[in-house]
């Protein structure tokens, strides 16, 4: 449910918390600073991010407020019940957060002591139906804390394009030190370069197995475009994305990140997303 507009305040500074949103390759670490594997270029605006049919759509809320400070985050839309929302806490270890802790929403955070740490990130999955309408989902990620609400609206966009069903075969994971386009980028190498998956372990849920299967999704809906438009075309679109003149070249060098940080390879889903084919 969203709040009537007499109870916003966006990001509220005067008292102590902020609430900010990040695409889902920029990692904080305990300070709420974006770690420096996750750094280079400027990072993304999200106000209105596209979200496809049958799938997932990650971000990452970022809440900082002074130590001891408790505060109750909740996921509100307008209308009802059209996307579905999951958050999950991000746990640090080594300075790196990796592992995922499930939430349940709303979710209240009670410090155990004053001096408890006074960042918090969360991992939003949005999980859009096959039936969603095509139309606009006001999105607000709402916190509530020392008797204020501070409110990160969005304009999610459910496009018509849809992800087929299917499930490819998993990639291995980099460390989790590692830059976070890298676990999107091994299934984006699968596709380009005809490398095999490197299948791994599952093990406990972690940001990159999440954005690991982000990546997937996206290459069974390029695997769909290329049945209808064929591969030349898909790959042409690609390739214009990544600035790329041709696969030889793109998969002897890494990705370049300088203008885009790790979020170079959002581009690729937005080629994939709109077209045109």
């Amino acid at each position: 449910m969203l709040l009537p507009l007499s109870a916003l305040f966006v990001l509220a500074p005067l008292s102590g918390q902020t609430l900010k949103v990040y695409s889902e390759f920029r990692r904080v670490d305990a300070g709420g600073e974006i770690i420096a594997a996750d750094q280079g270029g400027r990072p993304r605006e999200i106000l209105s991010p596209a979200m496809a049919r049958n799938a997932f759509g990650s971000l990452r809320l970022v809440v900082t407020s002074p130590p001891g400070q408790p505060f109750t985050l909740y996921i509100g839309q307008n209308p009802e019940n059209v996307l579905t929302p999951t958050v999950y806490r991000e746990l640090i270890a080594g300075g790196v957060a990796d592992r995922l802790e499930p939430v349940k929403l709303p979710y209240t955070y009670q410090p155990r002591s004053r001096r408890e740490p006074s960042v918090q990130s969360f991992w939003l999955d949005l999980w859009t139906p096959e039936t969603a309408p095509v139309k606009r989902i006001r999105v607000e990620a709402q916190l509530y804390a020392n008797e204020r609400w501070i409110i990160y609206p969005m304009e999610v966009r459910v496009i018509a394009t849809t992800i087929p069903g299917g499930k490819p075969p998993s990639s291995a994971l980099p460390p989790a030190s590692r830059p976070a386009d890298e676990s999107a980028a091994a299934p984006l190498r699968e596709f380009l370069c005809g490398e095999k998956p490197r299948g791994a372990p599952e093990g406990p849920l972690t940001i990159r197995k999440l954005i690991r299967r982000n990546a997937l999704q996206d290459l069974l809906l390029a695997r769909s475009l290329e049945l209808t438009h064929g591969r030349d075309k898909v790959l042409a679109g690609v390739l214009n994305a990544l600035g790329a003149a041709d696969p030889q070249a793109w998969c002897a060098a890494p990705p370049a990140r300088d203008a885009f940080g790790p979020e170079w390879y959002l581009k690729v889903r937005d080629f994939l997303y709109r077209g045109p084919f």
